[in-house]
């Protein structure tokens, strides 16, 4: 019994050791990166940082944190920030943020308002300190814009994860659920008042290409630009209609999409009539549209996009439009 208590005590004795050790490396971290940054034009300010939970957690919490972009052009604020490891695993981080936290940009100040907000990162525990996967999780979102407009969703989900052990090719997803619509924006889009103000579900997966590998080096100036996207399915709810489309459209440099894929749609009458178009065009598009529905009204059409232009079904509909800001 003896040597057991002495082997505990020996034991608490290395583990506390171990502990302080690693909250000393994680404050010379802390201390450095900061500096670093500073020395990079960024302004990183806060009231106080404290680093707690001996003895098996890192919990870095700051308060009054100001982060501002070298260029002034971007500033972030928040009451708090935790970031919290267990001991035994510093290469799985977890972020908490407060319910209240604004961001200024060149077009006005955004003020965003979360029940709950957090996310979780797991990177390689190797030297390249390479992002293997993270996520994000977003309880009653509300973000406040410059003009007064409120943009709200019940929640917000994100994630990615390296892929084909390659740390340039990552599988994003990200989806949404009760997306409030804007009253301005349905009628923008001439769609009838008496449509849903809110899509129940929105979900994205695409696999991305980074320039740079998303590890150590490869963000030491920020996040690498996105060469190649790959869109692999959208899912939209809004009402009654369904719609799932799956494929593998492409989107370059230039922000347009090409490639091919098939849309399912269900519940789409009700929608075709909430839409801002002629009796005579609705009443022929639900006539060709019936004409290849299944039994339980589900219609596949393919779609593809290419010379700058968007086909269904083997006829052009209009323009590809442009997905993201060409580089």
């Amino acid at each position: 019994m003896r040597k057991l208590i002495v082997l505990a005590i020996i034991g608490a004795l290395l583990w506390g050791g171990y502990w302080v050790l690693a909250k000393q490396g994680l404050e010379t971290a802390l201390d450095q990166g900061t500096a670093d940054a500073r020395a990079d034009g960024w302004v990183v300010d806060y009231a106080e940082r404290s680093l707690r939970g001996f003895p098996s957690r890192l919990d870095t919490s700051f308060t009054d944190l100001t982060i501002v972009s070298p260029s002034g052009e971007v500033t972030w604020r928040a009451p708090f920030l935790q970031v919290l490891a267990l001991s035994y695993r510093p290469n799985h981080l977890i972020a908490v943020w407060p319910q209240e936290q604004t961001l200024r940009v060149p077009a006005g100040q955004f003020a965003l308002s979360t029940d709950d907000m957090r996310a979780s990162a797991v990177f390689r525990p190797d030297s390249s300190v390479a992002l293997d996967r993270a996520n994000i999780a977003i309880e009653g979102a509300r973000l406040k814009q410059p003009d007064g407009g409120v943009l709200a969703a019940q929640a917000m989900r994100g994630a990615i994860r390296q892929i084909n052990d390659d740390a340039h090719q990552h599988e994003i997803a990200i989806e949404l659920t009760g997306l409030a619509l804007r009253p301005e924006w349905l009628a923008a889009w001439g769609i009838a008042p008496e449509a849903p103000d809110a899509l129940a579900l929105l979900r994205v997966t695409a696999d991305l290409r980074f320039a740079a590998p998303l590890d150590r080096t490869g963000v030491a100036t920020g996040l690498p630009p996105v060469t190649d996207t790959q869109i692999t399915a959208v899912q939209i709810t809004w009402g009654d209609m369904v719609l799932d489309l799956g494929g593998a459209m492409t989107v370059g440099p230039d922000g347009i999409p090409r490639g091919e894929a098939v849309m399912r749609a269900t519940g789409w009458q009700r929608f075709l009539e909430l839409m801002p178009m002629l009796p005579d065009d609705r009443a022929r598009l639900i006539l060709a549209l019936n004409a290849v529905a299944d039994p339980d009204g589900t219609v596949e059409i393919p779609f593809t996009a290419r010379d700058d232009q968007i086909f269904a079904a083997g006829l052009p509909i209009g323009p590809a439009p442009r997905l993201v800001r060409p580089r």
